[in-house]
């Protein structure tokens, strides 16, 4: 990660460009986030998260258990003025393993203008940083060292009524994701570009399907294109699609996405790829929310650079019910299949090409026995079997976590 320290102020000053002309642009869907009730506009939180992983390093032999704890500081804000709504939090999280070389400190940040100009046009500006920790499903470590990813990122969203049930959308993005060991095959980037754009039409019922494009430009800014390997670090996608959402009755809602994306680099055109994404998920509640069900489908296709391939396809189902016991205590569980092909070898393989099927089944209980004094424990069992043998696993994870905001 030598040029990734060396391009950092870089990025981080074109990271503040981009939210500053973003302002004056003004851009994609609005999706607001649902704000969290606290007592005070500002608030402290505290908490931890621990527990045990059987084979942290997702190895096919389950080489490493380890026991963890991640405790964590917090300021939240919340405030809203008039019709203008304003967000911010930031949080510390310190990660410890009894294996001392997987330790790391995370720093997350995010802040949103939830910004409403008259009651058809309302709109989003938000920023922040966050960081993922340790997950070695796609980043194998053959060191035994941390592998934090660090995501910075800055959004603007506008979505302005025309005339009757038809709306306007703009959107626009950045995205900086470095990691913190270099791994060619998901490597350190840069995108921007729009997000988003495009038309939407409401019924006077809620039900909407809207029309969307976004383009972005990109470029793996760690690695410069190489012949041999074919690895390019610029490339361009466009993606279009439609999006919808339908209330069949009751508490029962249909959301679907379909589109076509295409992916172009610079130099290397043997990289490139195209295909469908898709999602449909259907919810459900009960009268009295007590009973939730979520069913979904999600085809993805997204690149993974290696000899053997360019970029996977990937095919998850997934069901997610949860049971509210009381006013104080919840269950929830999450049931995923999901097969992973890897496609667009640049060279003639040696062997079949990488077919992944990822099983996984989590089982959860939350409690809140106080205002404000959050409680919960969970346990994931996961299983990868693979046609190539060091790519399989199965893991346990047990988790316990508890928070308080005052």
């Amino acid at each position: 990660m030598e040029r990734a320290a060396k391009t950092r102020h870089l990025s981080l000053a074109r990271h503040r460009l981009f939210l500053a002309a973003a302002c004056v642009l003004i851009a994609g869907t609005v999706a607001r986030p649902a704000a969290a009730e606290q007592d005070r506009p500002f608030m402290l939180q505290v908490g931890s998260t621990g527990g045990w992983n059987s084979n942290i390093f997702l190895t096919p032999n389950n080489t490493q258990s380890v026991y963890y704890a991640a405790p964590y500081v917090g300021l939240i804000f919340d405030k809203a003025y008039a019709q203008q709504e304003f967000q911010a939090n930031i949080t510390e999280t310190f990660y410890r393993y009894s294996q001392s070389s997987l330790d790391a400190s995370a720093l997350a940040y995010s802040g949103a203008w939830l910004w409403h100009m008259t009651p058809g046009w309302t709109g989003t500006i938000s920023g922040g940083r966050t960081a993922s920790v340790n997950n070695f499903s796609q980043f194998q470590s053959t060191n035994g060292q941390s592998f934090v990813v660090t995501t910075y990122n800055s959004n603007i969203n506008l979505d302005g009524i025309i005339f009757g049930g038809w709306h306007i959308l703009a959107g626009g993005s950045f995205l900086e994701s470095i990691n913190s060991q270099q791994f060619q095959a998901l490597g350190s980037y840069r995108e921007y570009g729009m997000a988003d754009t495009g038309i939407k039409y409401v019924t006077g019922s809620g039900n909407w399907i809207s029309a969307v494009n976004r383009w972005v430009q990109g470029d793996y800014f760690d690695q410069q294109p190489n012949p041999t390997t074919l690895i390019d670090n610029l490339y361009q996608e466009h993606e279009n699609g439609l999006k919808s959402s339908w209330i069949l009755g009751g508490k029962s809602t249909v959301y679907t996405r379909l589109s076509w994306l295409e992916r172009r680099y610079q130099n290397f055109s043997q990289r490139n790829y195209s295909g469908p994404r898709g999602q449909i998920n259907y919810s459900w509640a009960s009268a009295a929310d007590k009973l939730r069900l979520s069913l979904g489908y999600t085809r993805d296709i997204a690149a993974y650079l290696t000899n053997e391939s360019s970029y996977t396809l990937t095919n998850t189902v997934s069901f997610i019910p949860s049971w509210q016991v009381s006013q104080k205590i919840g269950v929830h569980m999450d049931f995923e299949h999901a097969n992973w092909s890897y496609r667009g070898p640049v060279f003639p393989p040696t062997g079949p090409l990488r077919q992944d099927t990822v099983l996984s089944a989590l089982l959860g209980v939350n409690w809140t026995p106080f205002h404000n004094v959050a409680l919960g424990a969970g346990v994931q069992r996961s299983h990868r079997s693979s046609n190539i043998a060091a790519d399989a696993y199965n893991d346990t994870l047990v988790t316990i976590n508890a928070s308080l905001k005052f």
